[in-house]
Formats: C-alpha cells, structure tokens, sequence
C-alpha cells in the first residue's frame, strides 16, 4: 500500500512539474505556474499576468466590482454640402474592460504594494490574456492602458488602509 502511495505521489509531482513554465523576464529566469493549476488550488477568480491575481481566501481578499465590457465599431462622417453626412463604416474597435479593484488592509491586502503593481503594469510593454474564472475574457491579450486610484482611508501618520484601483484593460492586436 506505501508503494502505491509513493507511486501516486510521484504522478501527481511530475504532472505539476509539467504544467510548470520557465519564463525569461529582464534576463531573469522565472518559474511560473499554469492557470489551470492556481484554479485547483482554489480562491482564484481571475488573473492576468503573473503578477496579478484576484483571489478570496481566508487570509486575503483581492477582488473587483463593476466590471464592464466594452466592444465598439469604427465609423467616419463625410460631410456634403447641403445635404445630410453621409456615415462610412470602417470596422471594429478595440475590446475595453474596466474594473475597479477594492484594495483594504482589512482583508489582508497591502494597498500601497498592490496600487504599486497596478501602476508598473500600466507603465510596462506587457500584454497577457486576461482571465475570469478560468476563461478569457477576450480572444486577444490585453494591456493595462490606464490605472486611476482613490484613497479612501488613512489612518495617522500617513498609513493608507483603504483604496480603490479601476484599471482599464485594452484589446492588443
């Protein structure tokens, strides 16, 4: 019975050793973990990068509210002398997903440190898929475009205890 046991055991590790990525970020390797793997490791809501994660567990909660899609066309105005414009359709836009992220030192959550990764993010050349409960959100990766942040709640000597991050996130072709 041990040998099944140990045999098992060895299975399942060389199985998660398969599902384990090497990644080169700024000439440092890294080893990262599959989507699929974080899911059964549970909390996991969504992700997008290595980096950021939402989750709700016992320890922390990381979480999002008023997510909103946004899927537009493309469409051009020729003007005409004493007439009506005429519209030209010239094709789709870009998909847009905004979110606002709910950063509170109550759930567990450095907000400074979080606000900090969200700002990197925007700044950086980095487009990843953005993922909602195992699936992607868009066909296409997306890149963080622009991140705003409200300070709800400081308590003395500058200590910030609640934020709030929305981030948008544009479709990259």
């Amino acid at each position: 019975m041990a040998k099944l046991k140990a045999k098992i055991k060895t299975k399942k590790l060389k199985l998660v050793q398969k599902k384990l990525k090497k990644v080169s970020i700024n000439d440092k390797l890294v080893r990262t973990v599959d989507f699929s793997e974080l899911l059964l490791m549970g909390g996991t809501i969504g992700q997008w990068g290595s980096n950021i994660a939402f989750s709700v567990n016992s320890e922390k909660q990381l979480s999002f509210r008023n997510m909103k899609r946004t899927s537009s066309s493309r469409w051009a105005s020729h003007n005409i002398i004493g007439k009506r414009p005429k519209m030209e359709y010239l094709g789709i836009d870009m998909d847009e997903v905004t979110l606002e992220v709910v950063l509170s030192a109550e759930m567990g959550v450095r907000p400074r440190s979080e606000m900090k990764k969200f700002r990197a993010a925007c700044k950086s050349r980095e487009v990843n898929y953005l993922y909602i409960n195992g699936k992607k959100v868009c066909a296409n990766k997306m890149a963080i475009t622009a991140v705003s942040e409200s300070w709800d709640e400081i308590w003395s000597q500058g200590e910030l205890v609640r934020a709030v991050v929305a981030v948008t996130f544009s479709e990259y072709r």
